[in-house]
């Protein structure tokens, strides 16, 4: 078990090749979750008692990635290098060689480490800033205290803009719901408009097919009168032709009739001429005699 801190100044465990930091304090004992919690979305946590062993009373729960045993102790080789710059007459290059001898760190262990120049920088704002951030025996309680509240503090900004980002995400949503109502209801009335067309469409046509067959239907009523009219036209002239044969015969026969008389008028005629011509014969006759 190795206690560290990070580049903010958060205290970090190393326990078992992972990475913890300090998530909260309930009734003495201090949870911690895994530090990549966010990065691989890891929920492994562990509890500690809050004291100077920190026995563990929750073994950690499983993780979602690999251990880091030689980040953790390039890590805690790094903290080293910090405390011991608030020694007199500390440099960089010495309390980077005098750690280094000390622990002994494999290859593996410095390749997780930064450069040796960044190292430098770093040690040389420690040394500037008087090691007020790095925790000393004297001071190392009041220190983890105000680590524990500085660590509540970035808890309480992380959880705030989880909240936040939640908070975005649900007005993100609704918005987009919002959004998908009103492109519903523009889609809707688009759809309605469209269908108000074909509506209008198929009116206009069962109109004019309506139109079309009233107008056959005049047009044949129209053509039937026509018709019925010529057919009146033509019984009429046939009609009169008719009456026209029957006057012509019965003038005929009226004709025929009053020629009758005639020739039998003049018959009696020519009789009665012949009559008298036989009796003035006759009177003749008898006055010679």
């Amino acid at each position: 078990m190795e206690f560290y801190l990070s580049e903010r100044g958060g205290k970090v465990l190393g326990f078992q090749g992972h990475e913890y930091i300090f998530h909260r304090k309930i009734n003495g004992t201090v949870h911690w979750r895994c530090r990549h919690y966010r990065k691989f979305n890891c929920h492994s946590k562990m509890r500690t008692i809050d004291d100077e062993n920190h026995e563990v009373t929750a073994e950690p729960t499983e993780h979602s990635h690999d251990s880091f045993p030689q980040k953790i102790k390039a890590n805690v080789a790094m903290q080293m290098m910090k405390e011991t710059m608030n020694s007199v007459g500390a440099n960089p290059r010495n309390v980077m060689g005098t750690v280094l001898q000390e622990m002994k760190l494999s290859q593996e262990v410095k390749a997780h480490m930064p450069k040796k120049s960044s190292i430098e920088r770093t040690l040389n704002r420690v040394k500037k800033a008087g090691g007020n951030h790095i925790p000393n025996p004297v001071t190392a309680q009041k220190r983890e205290e105000e680590i524990v509240k500085e660590v509540e503090k970035e808890i309480e900004k992380e959880v705030e803009k989880e909240i936040e980002k939640e908070i975005e995400k649900e007005f993100e949503k609704e918005i987009e719901k919002e959004i998908e109502k009103e492109i519903e209801k523009e889609t809707e009335k688009e759809t309605e408009k469209e269908v108000e067309k074909e509506v209008e469409k198929e009116t206009e046509k069962e109109t004019e097919k309506e139109t079309e067959k009233e107008t056959e239907k005049e047009t044949e009523k129209e053509i039937e009168k026509e018709t019925e009219k010529e057919i009146e036209k033509e019984t009429e002239k046939e009609t009169e032709k008719e009456i026209e044969k029957e006057i012509e015969k019965e003038t005929e026969k009226e004709t025929e009739k009053e020629t009758e008389k005639e020739i039998e008028k003049a018959v009696e005629k020519e009789t009665q001429k012949e009559i008298e011509k036989e009796i003035e014969k006759e009177v003749e006759k008898e006055m010679k005699s």
